[in-house]
């Protein structure tokens, strides 16, 4: 069953609503039991019950408060394109079809580029393994083959 009162997490305040006004008092007072102070006492806007007190000062159970920030940072990253890794100045990636050879001068260089391929879904074919000097790695975009 979930909480009759929204709690909205907004930095300094903490804001309470419900549709009853008890409901909204006894969240209050669980709060300032937890040591915040209030803020704005219930009272009615529009058709919902409203109080407004600060954060409190014990750690509470954050389970059902909503943190704007954190939603506000998970929605940024959700939006942000999936670029798949080209060629870097040290690392160079060739694309065969699906697959993708990945080439450099080191192990840890070639590692890095892969674990991006990787990030977006992709499979590893092979390596990374060292070949006359160079490093190199085998990624598969049209999914997981190999761990």
């Amino acid at each position: 069953m979930s909480d009759p009162v929204k709690v909205l997490d907004a930095g300094d305040k903490v804001l309470l609503s419900g549709q009853e006004a008890a409901d909204v008092e006894a969240k209050l007072r669980y709060y300032v039991g937890r040591g915040s102070i209030v803020v704005s006492p219930v009272a009615r806007i529009g058709s919902a019950w409203v109080a407004a007190c600060t954060p409190p000062t014990q750690e509470a159970d954050r389970s059902s408060t909503l943190d704007l920030a954190k939603i506000l940072e998970a929605q940024r990253a959700a939006r942000a394109p999936q670029v798949e890794p080209e060629s870097d100045g040290v690392c160079t990636v060739e694309k065969i079809g699906l697959k993708r050879l990945v080439t450099g001068p080191t192990e840890a260089a070639v590692q890095a580029i892969t674990q991006r391929f990787l990030d977006l879904g992709a499979g590893i074919e092979s390596g990374p393994e060292e070949v006359f000097g160079q490093w190199s790695a085998v990624c598969d975009m049209g999914g997981r083959k190999k761990a």
